[in-house]
């Protein structure tokens, strides 16, 4: 089961995974707000959120994207360590927008196990390049890049010429995540799923709540993205999917053979019935 892509609904799959065994949550469940097909099947969050309690450590975390009414389910369970949003390069079109304006954002929550550690839960800082540093400050102003401004500076930190602080072009990422949306992303990683999520998006959440060799269950996996994610970033995963044609699109973008479905069974025509009365010819 670990590093595979399995067709079937979750909530049978999930009875199989042993208990206390998965490090992370990642998923992007149905919203149950908008006129997709799985959105308006949705599904049993209350048992939902009951089986994922039994599967992850105690040390565990999640990170979901939905509505504000579904983080909010999450959050009478799993208690929230930080949110944050998607922000997309340009606005899209939310369903049924009338009287509504664009959306830039897409709020995901980063949810801890209830009997969590924080000591123990794992956080790991990413750092985006940038351009390069210097700065000095004395008791008055401080310059940077050769320009006074006005900065609030730790004075445990002066020196006889003043406060110095260099850096060499390093930015820590924030809880505001910038990555692509489906119009954007490159042709190759696009796929038919309407909802996809950037790979850059998914391998953030990744890389910041779990370590290398951590497992990764998403139960919503659609086309993939958290599996090839996991894939290139070193961390083992188990993605399940219900509907057979993302199933085989995930497939396809892990290079996993396809499972055999079984074939649905044809019914057979039934015979015309005649519900004329008889007519006799004439010849």
């Amino acid at each position: 089961m670990i590093n595979q892509i399995i067709h079937g609904d979750c909530f049978d799959v999930l009875q199989q995974i042993p208990d206390n065994s998965i490090d992370a949550v990642i998923t992007d469940p149905p919203y149950m707000k908008t006129d997709l097909n799985f959105d308006k099947t949705g599904f049993n969050v209350d048992l939902f959120l009951e089986l994922l309690l039994l599967k992850l450590k105690n040390d565990g975390q999640l990170a979901v994207f939905g509505s504000i009414e579904l983080l909010a389910k999450f959050s009478s369970i799993y208690p929230i360590r930080w949110s944050g949003f998607w922000l997309k390069p340009s606005g899209v079109m939310r369903t049924h927008s009338a009287k509504k304006p664009m959306s830039r954002g897409e709020p995901y929550c980063i949810f801890a196990h209830p009997k969590h550690k924080v000591s123990n839960l794992v956080y790991n800082k990413i750092l985006l390049p940038g351009e390069p540093y210097k700065k000095k400050q004395n008791n008055t102003n401080f310059i940077r890049d050769g320009k006074d401004q006005i900065d609030r500076a730790n004075a445990s930190a002066w020196t006889k010429d003043g406060y110095i602080s260099e850096n060499e072009g390093t930015r820590q990422q924030t809880d505001v995540i910038e990555a692509p949306n489906k119009s954007r992303m490159k042709h190759y990683e696009r796929t038919i799923h309407p909802t996809q999520k950037p790979v850059k998006l998914i391998s953030t959440l990744i890389r910041w709540i779990t370590n290398s060799s951590g497992t990764v269950l998403d139960p919503f996996c659609g086309s993939g993205t958290t599996a090839l994610a996991c894939k290139e970033l070193g961390r083992n995963y188990i993605c399940i999917e219900k509907e057979l044609e993302y199933y085989r699109i995930a497939c396809n973008r892990l290079d996993q053979p396809i499972e055999p479905i079984p074939d649905e069974p044809i019914e057979e025509p039934e015979e015309p019935v005649d519900n004329h009365p008889l007519q006799l010819k004439l010849f």
